[in-house]
């Protein structure tokens, strides 16, 4: 009981920061899957899913306009536009080139310590998801400048 609330409240607390971002994710058709349901479930839109194979009926389930059989060329491709890229540590470069954060999950993910002990599923597993994902979003949120809010701020006066 204590794990659903917990899990309840993050998706309170975390539901903010999904509603209409796009996600561009690459994993392997069971992974793929989940992470396209979790997103979409959170309100988020799917602006990219790449999978390595047609081989899996579970690719019909996925909450996407199209799934592309193919790369993490063929990811970074679709991507463009995206919020957030979720791949494995090798879509580290295609974040870099679109200017666009990486949230690393799969196999392999060789460049965070301790990712093989992360649980990513059950209650504790999404909640922990939920939060990592909205602090990647609050982490590379770009808020106005007051100038930009207040364009007369620094008008002069002539007299």
């Amino acid at each position: 009981r204590r794990r659903r609330a917990q899990l309840q409240d993050a998706m309170l607390d975390g539901h903010f920061h999904f509603g209409g971002k796009k996600i561009a994710i690459a994993a392997e058709p069971d992974q793929l899957f989940q992470l396209a349901t979790f997103f979409a479930g959170l309100g988020s839109e799917i602006a990219a899913a790449v999978t390595t194979t047609d081989r899996s009926k579970i690719l019909e389930k996925v909450p996407a306009v199209s799934v592309q059989i193919g790369d993490l060329g063929d990811l970074e491709s679709l991507a463009v536009g995206a919020d957030l890229l979720v791949t494995h540590s090798h879509g580290r470069q295609a974040s870099e080139r679109l200017r666009i954060p990486l949230m690393r999950i799969g196999f392999p993910v060789f460049d965070r310590l301790g990712s093989q002990h992360k649980l990513a599923i059950l209650y504790q597993g999404t909640r922990d998801m939920i939060f990592e994902v909205a602090s990647i979003f609050q982490a590379n949120q770009h808020a106005p400048t007051p100038e930009a809010l207040d364009p007369l701020r620094n008008r002069e006066i002539s007299r």
